[in-house]
């Protein structure tokens, strides 16, 4: 028997590595390479906790 859920979790963790790393480009882009890294940093965890509140509220 298989007792695995139906559904499998979701994962926003790649929403922060990809608002770090394109928050750094856009920053340094704009002369400030800083800013844009938490920037990106605060967008990403943004995101990724939106994607854990909608997985936690679907369970």
């Amino acid at each position: 028997m298989n007792d695995t859920p139906s559904s499998s979790p979701l994962g926003g963790g790649i929403l922060l590595a990809i608002g770090s790393i394109g928050g750094a480009i856009v920053g340094t882009v704009m002369g400030q390479p800083s800013l844009g890294l938490i920037a990106g940093v605060v967008l990403g965890a943004l995101g990724a906790t939106a994607i854990w509140l909608w997985d936690k509220a679907r369970h």
